[in-house]
């Protein structure tokens, strides 16, 4: 054979060294095609992780929508001039209590009382020429013209009499409204002008809170809802919301809100309040922020045990406090990991310590107290 020919007419060590390689070859190919040795059986079982686990129940919750607002009188009054002419006399300060129809100063009083009585005087007279004219008339000594003439005197006189007796009125300035004087803007031996605004009177019967509720919570508020309000200075209030704007203020995008204070309780005009809206009640989850992790999507959860086995459970973020969240999404009844829950995987064996949540604070503290 040619192959044969050739390897005899090599010299003798590479005949050798053929020889050699032809050998490990033949080792090698044995060994890919002989059957790769079996595992020991404790490495193809699971390790179980094990974890502590907390006993958790479903709790009624009510989340609280908080709208920062200001308070607000619901009734105000910027008592203005009707006359000019000079203030005489003013009656109240700031802080005097009122009643609707009280009076608070005097506009030239004297002068227009004057023309009142004047007015009053040319009025009478006429009165008296005129029911002289429809007698003599009746007798055929005065004319139809001029009975007409002394009627049409009287009518003037009455015209009159009637302006001169409101500008008297009108020089006195009363309250239009109950409640407390704010300001008054003015000193006596001033002179006004009609319509200048003297007197502001704030009404304390009625009181509003105010604010604005962004886009995303306003579908959660709605007329006629039972709220509260806590003012910055510590005092709350009760009341329910009464108006829930249909169109955003243009600018900040939000929604007018306004809920009216339950009767008989005061609150200072222009203070900062939180309004505090209750929402539907429902059963959620209280869990410390420790236990949330993540899932291989991206999907905030929590892990649960389930017998010997690990549970991801994706759940619903409602709110939470220094303390923990409030969740959703859980059943009734759960056995929370709380400790190893980050080396866990979903489906994944573990040997559970399940306590309850005070044992599992208990041990927490004593934790922190080791470190």
């Amino acid at each position: 054979m040619p192959l044969l020919r050739k390897f005899k007419s090599l010299p003798a060590n590479l005949r050798l060294a053929v020889i050699v390689m032809g050998i490990v070859v033949l080792w090698m190919l044995t060994g890919i095609f002989s059957p790769a040795p079996s595992l020991p059986e404790t490495q193809s079982k699971q390790v179980a992780v094990k974890v502590r686990a907390v006993a958790s129940d479903a709790q009624e919750f009510t989340r609280y929508i908080d709208i920062i607002g200001t308070t607000k009188a619901d009734t105000a009054a910027n008592i203005a001039a009707e006359v000019d002419g000079t203030i005489t006399k003013i009656y109240v300060t700031n802080g005097d209590t009122v009643k609707k129809g009280q009076a608070l100063l005097t506009i030239d009083l004297r002068t227009r009382k004057e023309k009142m009585q004047e007015a009053k005087a040319k009025l009478d007279e006429a009165l008296a020429l005129q029911k002289a004219a429809v007698s003599l008339n009746k007798k055929g000594f005065k004319s139809s013209t001029a009975l007409a003439t002394e009627e049409a005197n009287l009518a003037e006189a009455r015209a009159s009499y009637a302006e001169a007796r409101e500008a008297y009125e009108k020089s006195t300035l009363r309250s239009s409204i109950s409640g407390i004087v704010q300001d008054v803007t003015i000193d006596e031996g001033d002179y006004v002008a009609p319509q200048q605004a003297l007197v502001r009177v704030m009404g304390t019967n009625r009181f509003l809170i105010v604010g604005y509720i962004s886009q995303q919570k306003r579908d959660l508020v709605a007329v006629g809802q039972k709220a509260t309000a806590k003012l910055i200075n510590g005092k709350e209030v009760t009341g329910v919301i009464q108006f829930l704007a249909s169109e955003a203020d243009e600018k900040t995008k939000t929604f007018p809100v306004e809920m009216l204070v339950d009767e008989g309780q005061f609150v200072p005009s222009g203070m900062t309040a939180t309004l505090k809206v209750p929402t539907p009640t429902e059963q959620a989850h209280y869990i410390p922020h420790s236990s949330l992790v993540l899932n291989n999507d991206g999907h905030m959860g929590v892990m649960i045990a389930e017998g010997n086995k690990a549970k991801f459970v994706e759940i619903d973020y409602i709110t939470d406090d220094r303390e923990g969240i409030w969740v959703r999404g859980l059943d009734e009844k759960v056995h929370l990991i709380t400790l190893g829950q980050s080396y866990v995987v979903d489906g994944g064996m573990i040997r559970t310590d399940i306590v309850q949540e005070d044992e599992e604070k208990m041990y927490e503290q004593s934790e922190e107290n080791k470190e």
